[in-house]
């Protein structure tokens, strides 16, 4: 590796304490190479960094910008630096994101819960030596261990937050009240805290060990396929399940939703901390974790969707009911203690219930009892009569209800009476499907006429458009995927042809545009070009590439023949000044000549017309 260049290195490198975090060496660095402002350091390590809120991003103790120029200007390479932030701790669980010029989108939405944005210091351990601790920064680390006492936030002076880190330095003093914060009271906590403590800091120093990791013990093609994040997620479940946890169960004791903790064993993206509630709520430890060794079919058996055996339909009139046991049979509900499941049928909508040797279990029926003489004083035989024949069209019991006068239970009621339960069930399964047919048909005439108007424009059109045209939602048209596929496809076809017709039309503008702009004479910069085309650079490089790279082309071939010319009109200046001084017999020297130009001294510093003028004045000196 080549050796740096002298100016490329800060004059002072401090090198980091072992514990110390990223915004505190930093804040040390800009003062001892006497920077007054932490700004003046970040705007040369970052130089992408536009604002100064961006230094707020540092406290988060993460990775920025690939390190920027700090490797270079400290001389640390990226693995020392990474031992001052939280990545070896977010490598444990996940593929660590990487943040890029973060303005917005830092590395706050990645921490939250995990570091603390307010200073936290052990008085005596900043006495000692005035650095910031990166186990400081945790919010699950509330005593020094070193000294056995609290870790203090609030001033004894006037009662405000500390401010240890800020732009001019280390604070050690505050600046309200003037206090020393080295003399802070210093409390011991009670023996249980301290004791938790200890284990909790325990775990906390082992996820920040580069060299540890959670997913020993895993076979290594599925922590090759499926990622770090899904082979914790298995050891994770494997705990849980164990421990005679359900996901139900365990999700109400974290206070978040199931899908949260579901979500956590599949390995997908959670929120950081609910990592290690998860572990307090089955009374793990981290190393526990990494001890944990899973071999390939009791990782096949965690991941295995459950009771995969029991998911299929059990209702011969349901399409469904010929495939393979399979994920098209949603788990409703898991009770072991009675060892049944409740699934449920994507297909046809039926829900049942399975017993673990694979029997359907039916509810008991309802007992039949005879009408009694006093509902029958009650209801006259024209009720019953139309209330049989309704029934027997498969009419919904809450039109039956209104039509009559009655509550839906006492048509319920009557339908166990009459003996008619399972008849009236599937007439009305029979007319719901006749409902939803016409539906159908209705929605799909409708339609015709609303999508051929739509697609005669030339503007793109969305289904959501669609929708709106015949007063319905989007969500209300996909209860129909069969006619929303039709609709999509001719969607598809006329949005492809506006876009190619769009494009052919700016292509025609711009190639004109480059046209007239070689014959023009006026300078034109790329931003005027793009607002006199009213389209913006980023439409244009991502809809239009090689119209992006055309117009960038000829703007620059453009203005270069501006400045050839501009260059060439100079020349022509420095000779003609040059042969009239030298006609009027006076000694040529570069101030003279482009004096008598009329061009600035700053002129001679281009290298052609410094040549030229050379070849003028030949020896002479600069100043003569």
């Amino acid at each position: 590796m080549a050796e740096p260049w002298y100016f490329e290195v800060l004059p002072y490198r401090p090198a980091p304490y072992a514990d110390e975090c990223l915004s505190g060496y930093l804040a040390r660095l800009a003062v001892a190479n006497g920077m007054l402002d932490l700004w003046q350091l970040a705007g040369d390590l970052f130089p992408l960094w536009r604002v100064t809120r961006q230094l707020s991003l540092v406290r988060w103790e993460y990775p920025l910008d690939a390190w920027g120029l700090l490797p270079l200007r400290a001389q640390l390479s990226p693995a020392t630096l990474n031992q001052l932030t939280v990545l070896a701790w977010v490598q444990k669980v996940r593929d660590a994101p990487t943040f890029t010029h973060p303005f917005r989108a830092g590395p706050g939405q990645l921490l939250t819960g995990i570091v603390r944005m307010r200073d936290r210091i052990c008085p005596r351990c900043f006495a000692e030596t005035p650095y910031l601790r990166l186990r400081w920064r945790f919010t699950t680390v509330d005593v020094c261990l070193v000294h056995g006492c609290w870790l203090q936030e609030t001033c004894v002076g006037c009662g405000g937050s500390l401010q240890i880190f800020s732009r001019g330095g280390l604070r050690s003093c505050c600046p309200h009240c003037g206090a020393d914060w080295r003399t802070l009271p210093v409390e011991p906590p009670p023996a249980a805290v301290l004791e938790a403590q200890q284990h909790q800091q325990a775990g906390l120093q082992f996820l920040l060990d580069p060299h540890t990791t959670l997913v020993d013990g895993l076979p290594d093609d599925d922590v090759a396929t499926e990622g770090v994040a899904h082979g914790v997620g298995v050891k994770f479940r494997y705990l849980r399940t164990t421990a005679g946890e359900t996901i139900v169960a365990l999700a109400k004791r974290l206070g978040v939703a199931a899908a949260t903790v579901g979500a956590l064993e599949r390995g997908e993206r959670v929120p950081l901390a609910l990592y290690g509630r998860y572990l307090d709520a089955v009374g793990q430890t981290w190393p526990e974790v990494a001890a944990l060794e899973l071999d390939a079919a009791m990782v096949e058996q965690l991941t295995a969707p459950p009771h995969m055996h029991l998911r299929q339909c059990p209702h011969p009139q349901c399409s469904a009911s010929q495939l393979p046991p399979g994920l098209h049979i949603t788990m409703l509900r898991d009770m072991p203690e009675r060892q049944v499941v409740r699934l449920r049928c994507s297909s046809c909508g039926r829900r049942f219930t399975r017993s673990y040797e694979g029997h359907t279990t039916a509810r008991p029926p309802r007992p039949r009892t005879g009408l009694p003489d006093l509902a029958r004083s009650l209801k006259t035989a024209d009720e019953l009569e139309r209330l049989i024949a309704w029934g027997r069209e498969g009419r919904p019991n809450r039109w039956i209800a209104q039509q009559l006068g009655w509550g839906q239970k006492t048509v319920r009621t009557y339908w166990l009476v009459l003996g008619m339960e399972a008849e009236v069930h599937q007439a009305q399964a029979a007319y719901r499907r006749r409902r939803q047919e016409q539906r159908q048909e209705g929605l799909r005439a409708a339609l015709a006429p609303v999508l051929n108007r739509l697609v005669s424009g030339d503007e793109e059109v969305a289904l959501r458009d669609v929708a709106r045209e015949l007063g319905y939602t989007s969500d209300y048209l996909h209860a129909y995927p069969d006619l929303v596929a039709e609709v999509q496809t001719q969607l598809a076809q006329h949005n492809a042809g506006v876009r190619e017709r769009r494009a052919a039309r700016w292509a025609s503008r711009i190639q004109d545009y480059c046209r007239t702009l070689a014959q023009c004479s006026e300078q034109v910069t790329l931003e005027e070009a793009l607002a006199q085309l009213a389209i913006s650079s980023k439409v244009l490089r991502e809809r239009y590439p090689d119209l992006a790279v055309l117009l960038q082309s000829t703007v620059r071939s453009r203005q270069q023949q501006q400045r050839d010319a501009c260059r060439a009109a100079q020349l022509a200046q420095i000779d003609a000044a040059a042969g009239r001084l030298h006609a009027r017999g006076v000694r040529l020297n570069q101030r003279a000549i482009l004096s008598e130009a009329g061009l600035s001294l700053h002129s001679g510093a281009t290298l052609i017309l410094h040549q030229r003028l050379q070849q003028w004045v030949g020896d002479f000196p600069w100043n003569e």
